[in-house]
């Protein structure tokens, strides 16, 4: 009787553990206490975790796959190798073009454009959602962009910049570029003014424009237009100033093109040799000697039009100074050269008298 009573305790006590045992699980499971797996790390982006399980894992189709994807998102060196080879196990045609598009956009984001490029042209645009075609699109644009093959940059832009995509107003400045630079002067105008006010651009724009009124010899345009966004600060004021001054050039206003030319001078980090030229030659046209003869002084040694120019024009600046052995020295050097021969035979003549 008694060994039947504590049979009848001994199962009565088993089964409230196990209700208790249950009612714990339940419990944790409610404040989800669990075990989380590849997913759960990778959903809530811990990848490093994640990656360490994908490892330690039997090598197999997914699991490659989920190792690769988890290294590429920690930008590991190897991520491009191993999204390869989870390319290479798989037949499904569209794990290629997936793979294809995250080693792309790797290589771009790494700057390696060439090799952006290379994965880029392996996709068949048809084979991507809308959102990355466009992505796509942009990105091996700008490839070609960095190549100065505007023709191919151009197309791939265009058809962003006609898009709802949010890279449209780049696309449109992209855009803009490319039609400057195969001389479709309208549709450059118009790409550059959809983002005229975008805060990406609106402090680049204006030097376009008003290089293209200025390239078109549209001068007073393109310094009305100039003199108008020049009033507004920005990171390129200076190269509007340029543009102003060699319109003013153009039109015989020294005075003016100096004004512009010496304040995108003392703003740029290195001018290019006509600006120098062109900034030296209207000090020379106003009268002021000393401060071309500087200008003139550092382009002479130049062994181009513009050097055999600069001695000339330092000769006679020292002539008007009554300079004369500067002036044989300056003319000496002119008579070298033979980009002009007029200069050149001229030179020689007054070196020797």
């Amino acid at each position: 009787m008694r060994s039947r009573l504590s049979i009848h305790l001994s199962a009565v006590f088993i089964l409230c553990a196990s209700l208790l045992i249950a009612q714990e699980n339940s419990e944790l499971l409610d404040q989800n206490y669990f075990f989380p797996d590849l997913e759960n790390y990778e959903h809530q982006e811990l990848f490093g975790i994640a990656l360490n399980i994908a490892e330690s894992k039997e090598i197999n189709d997914p699991n490659v796959s989920a190792l690769a994807i988890n290294s590429y998102t920690l930008d590991e060196s190897r991520s491009i190798d191993l999204l390869l080879e989870s390319s290479a196990r798989s037949l499904d045609p569209q794990l290629e073009t997936d793979v294809n598009f995250l080693i792309a956009a790797k290589y771009f984001e790494r700057k390696d454009y060439i090799q952006s490029k290379k994965y880029w042209n392996k996709i068949n645009p048809s084979s991507l959602d809308l959102d990355r075609r466009h992505q796509m699109q942009f990105k091996l644009a700008y490839c070609y962009l960095l190549d100065k093959n505007f023709q191919e940059a151009d197309q791939h832009f265009r058809s962003v910049a006609n898009s709802n995509h949010e890279l449209a107003p780049h696309a449109s400045y992209y855009e803009g570029i490319c039609a400057f630079y195969l001389n479709d002067r309208e549709r450059s105008i118009r790409s550059f003014e959809k983002v005229e006010n975008n805060r990406n651009y609106k402090n680049l724009v204006p030097f376009y424009l008003a290089q293209i009124y200025f390239k078109d010899e549209d001068y007073d345009k393109a310094i009305k237009y100039g003199k108008s966004k020049i009033k507004n600060p920005g990171a390129a004021t200076y190269l509007v100033d340029r543009i102003l001054g060699l319109s003013y050039f153009a039109l015989g206003d020294y005075d003016n093109a100096i004004l512009h030319l010496e304040a995108y001078a003392n703003e740029s980090d290195k001018i290019t040799e006509n600006d120098a030229f062109q900034l030296a030659s209207a000090h020379y046209r106003t009268g002021n000697y000393s401060e071309a003869k500087g200008y003139f002084r550092e382009l002479s040694p130049q062994q181009s039009q513009i050097g055999q120019m600069s001695n000339f024009l330092l000769a006679s600046t020292s002539l008007k100074e009554g300079n004369t052995k500067d002036a044989q020295s300056a003319f000496k050097q002119a008579s070298k050269l033979n980009y002009f021969p007029q200069i050149q035979e001229e030179s020689e003549y007054l070196y020797y008298k």
